[in-house]
């Protein structure tokens, strides 16, 4: 008998690993995606979208999912981006490629966005499925946060969200506190978090080592498909920035393995905490705070997230090679 496909959301910045995530998403049977919505993060809102439209068009899906632009800064607090690992475009300078005739590698995509905005689509898609909606958020946690003011009834409808984001045991990725994505909105996090939608947050603390290696993605690669080529194109960036950084010839994934978490909770093991996002410190902005402490706190201390803590990087690069390249 098979298994019922899960209804999801991807809310998405891409960035490379985000555009490996939804390659994932999208090529997983285990996953229905019902749409992909836009936020702004490590590039600009209107290029994170052409973003996501560009890879619908390299995987050609007959019916590819509606993509909806969504904020276009964080709720109250000027935007960031991550062009230095991304590249300016967000997917590592592929828009500059040419081919040999002098034409561009990686034109405008054809396809457009849906006139919808993000956070109402989000809202309507969950009253669509009551509680048979996942999101899987990629990005700051804007979107979400917008949703839940426009529909407070919102963590009524929404089965569960697997979130990239925060740092817990680990430091941080933008300062010695904070990781990116909650770095770029804290507020939207800490909103997020509250909401009393269930949540596991998929954090530093594993996607530092869900790693894909230059190597291993070569040889995954072989084949001369569209698809190969641009997963090659679009990593070399990434992966020459860890290689001067930190001597790795490869990089983090971390988008990845928080898609993963959504196809199969058993990638990462995880421990049920109390999870809050600092808003207001000089140093600490956007740290996600785990009361990893072994003792009960009472019900200030409930229990609100599951955080990821542990995850097998070998069982990670082989599900994720196997899944978005063509052999």
């Amino acid at each position: 008998m098979a298994t019922q496909r899960k209804h999801i959301i991807i809310d998405t910045d891409p960035g490379v690993d985000d555009a490996l995530a939804l390659i994932l998403a999208l090529r997983s049977d285990e996953l229905q995606v019902e749409a992909i919505t836009t936020v702004n993060g490590n590039v600009c809102l209107s290029q994170c979208t052409e973003n996501a439209l560009r890879i619908l068009e390299i995987l050609g899906l007959p019916e590819p999912p509606p993509v909806a632009q969504g904020a276009d800064r964080p709720l109250c607090r000027e935007p960031l981006s991550s062009a230095s690992i991304h590249g300016r475009d967000g997917l590592g300078e592929i828009s500059i490629l040419k081919d040999r005739s002098g034409k561009k590698k990686y034109p405008s995509p054809r396809l457009h966005p849906t006139a919808k905005y993000a956070p109402e689509l989000i809202c309507d898609l969950a009253a669509r499925h009551p509680r048979g909606l996942t999101i899987v958020t990629l990005g700051p946690l804007t979107n979400i946060a917008l949703a839940l003011t426009l529909e407070p009834a919102l963590p009524r409808y929404v089965k569960e969200i697997v979130t990239m984001g925060g740092a817990y045991s680990a430091p941080g990725n933008v300062t010695p506190a904070a990781e990116f994505n909650f770095f770029c909105d804290p507020e939207a996090a800490q909103q997020v978090i509250a909401s009393g939608i269930p949540i596991t947050l998929v954090g530093l603390d594993v996607t530092r080592i869900a790693r894909l290696s230059r190597h291993s993605l070569l040889n995954a690669t072989k084949k001369r498909t569209r698809l190969n080529q641009f997963l090659q194109n679009a990593t070399a960036h990434a992966m020459s920035f860890y290689c001067e950084r930190e001597g790795y010839h490869g990089c983090s994934v971390h988008d990845a393995l928080a898609m993963m978490v959504a196809i199969d909770s058993s990638f990462v093991g995880t421990k049920r905490v109390h999870v809050e996002v600092e808003t207001e410190g000089k140093l600490t902005a956007g740290m996600s705070v785990a009361d990893l402490r072994p003792y009960s706190r009472g019900k200030a201390g409930k229990p609100n997230a599951a955080v990821a803590l542990y995850v097998d990087p070998s069982r990670f690069e082989h599900f994720l090679l196997d899944r978005i390249t063509d052999r």
